[in-house]
């Protein structure tokens, strides 16, 4: 429980309150474990030694394992030293705004070009597709038939479009085989045809695992294996794939498959699987494991109750905002709310959540790309490894409920170098969860209130039920209740007619 004097504090807190985090990034310490698994008996390490020690400490790039590949600080160092690299994909970089490799890159890069199985950890935005793209390309080097040689799994179809066009602008001048695994492919045969190449295949676990089970897939071929968004894609419950994705592993020869496991934040025992199950892999990580990206200016804004956040909101957005904004609430309910309040404030607004239409979905966020669309408003149905480049802000409307959640939620600004702004609304309810949030603030290496920075939290098993028990959080809408249940009630007039005539069509 919070003590008597913090909770009075933070009551005396008028309603939109702001708690600036000053940014503050700690300086690299000397003591950072780089390969810390493998000692070496010489009392003084040779210059090479020296150096790419030198390159990780600067990079704040951690790893752990056996004869680990030296770091590559430009992409004509990795050519040099990995003459496998195609220069048809090096010279597709510089079209595309990249001049020099990110420090998940300087170390993945060579790794996997040495066919390394990996588990890597770094903050959102920091080029991890690209990551495992060069390399797969680059030891496939031609399209061919047969099966599949490249497997890139993801926890969203969204997510996984977004590796498919990085796969087809980086590799396009060679004309690979790739392939993104939608609802149509899985149901036709389109893939089993085995007069077609096949080089690369993308694709979410559901859909991959019905067509392995009815045998309408062969990975009896792959060389790769990639998980993006790894600790999402190994969550247990309705919102993860765990059994899904470890039934899909059994069909792959972990002997002689590069396996690579990629994502913001490590969790749901990713780490342990790797362990039991890959042979002398590298773990990879870049700056704080579990921190958020330090090119994020944070801010928390205390705003009372429920009822004071759709005024404290429009507020900020009538005072002046840096469009594109994405504003994260806890249910796809509440962003159809905000969205029906937000779009008199600005006509530029627009939801996405998992009810509308696959292509309804893809349509908005295509404006969002483009500018058409200034607010998006969502779920975490977007908060996972999706690349919105230019995303200038973003708003946490409802307090996310785990430190994980908030570290992707916020990772859509502050992407490949840019600077980005991320402000989280909290309200007295939030207060038992509050902490596990500061806790991301404090290894980010922000400056927080003495008061903030001693709020004391709850016990970790009580929070751990609560982050399963989300605050129940009152209507968005500042409609009055009689209007609210009016129009409640032709909704579910309009509904029950659709179902009469759907019965009457199916009964004819």
């Amino acid at each position: 429980m919070v003590s008597d004097s913090h909770s009075n504090m933070l009551n005396m807190l008028c309603v939109g309150t702001t708690i600036r985090v000053n940014k503050k990034r700690p300086a690299p310490t000397s003591d950072i474990p780089i390969n810390d698994s493998k000692k070496v008996k010489e009392s003084a390490p040779d210059e090479n030694e020296k150096t790419d020690k030198s390159v990780r400490k600067k990079h704040r790039i951690v790893v752990k394992g056996f004869d680990v590949t030296k770091p590559c600080e430009s992409f004509q160092q990795m050519k040099e030293l990995h003459p496998k690299i195609l220069n048809s994909l090096l010279k597709k970089l510089p079209d595309n705004n990249i001049d020099a490799p990110t420090p998940i890159q300087m170390q993945c890069i060579p790794l996997l070009m040495d066919k390394r199985s990996i588990l890597s950890c770094a903050p959102t935005g920091s080029g991890k597709t690209l990551t495992f793209v060069i390399p797969i390309l680059s030891h496939l080097k031609k399209s061919q038939k047969g099966g599949f040689r490249a497997l890139i799994l993801s926890p969203t179809r969204e997510l996984a479009q977004q590796i498919y066009r990085e796969f087809k602008i980086i590799g396009g001048s060679r004309k690979f085989s790739v392939h993104f695994l939608s609802k149509d492919k899985a149901k036709s045969d389109v893939l089993t045809n085995e007069d077609g190449n096949k080089d690369v295949l993308i694709a979410t676990p559901s859909y991959l695992l019905s067509m392995l089970e009815n045998k309408k897939l062969d990975l009896s071929n792959l060389e790769f294996c990639m998980l993006d968004e790894a600790d999402r894609l190994f969550e247990d419950g309705k919102k993860g794939f765990r059994e899904e994705v470890f039934k899909i592993l059994e069909y792959v020869d972990l002997i002689k498959v590069t396996v690579g496991l990629f994502s913001a934040t490590l969790a749901n025992g990713v780490d342990n699987w790797c362990f039991q199950h890959l042979d002398n892999f590298i773990q990879v990580f870049i700056g704080q494991v579990n921190g958020a990206n330090s090119d994020i200016k944070q801010s928390l804004k205390f705003v009372g109750t429920e009822e004071s956040k759709i005024y404290t909101l429009k507020s900020l957005l009538q005072q002046g905002f840096k469009p594109p904004t994405l504003i994260f609430t806890q249910t796809k309910e509440r962003a159809k709310q905000l969205h029906q309040e937000l779009k008199l404030v600005n006509s530029k607004t627009e939801c996405i959540h998992s009810d509308l239409a696959q292509h309804k979905r893809e349509e908005v966020i295509q404006q969002f790309r483009e500018g058409k669309v200034w607010i998006l408003i969502c779920t975490d149905l977007l908060s996972r490894g999706l690349d919105f480049k230019h995303v200038n802000c973003v708003i946490n409307f409802d307090l996310p409920q785990t430190k994980v959640d908030y570290i992707h939620r916020i990772g859509r600004t502050g992407r490949a170098g840019r600077s980005g702004e991320a402000i989280t609304f909290f309200t007295e309810e939030d207060k038992k969860i509050l902490p596990n949030i500061i806790n991301v603030l404090k290894n980010s290496g922000c400056e927080l209130p003495p008061w903030l920075k001693n709020l004391k939290g709850i016990a970790r098993r009580d929070l751990k039920k609560a982050c399963k028990k989300p605050v129940v959080r009152n209507s968005i809408s500042t409609l009055p209740k009689y209007d609210q249940e009016k129009a409640a009630k032709r909704k579910q007039m309009i509904k029950a007619s659709k179902e009469k005539k759907m019965k009457a069509s199916k009964s004819s």
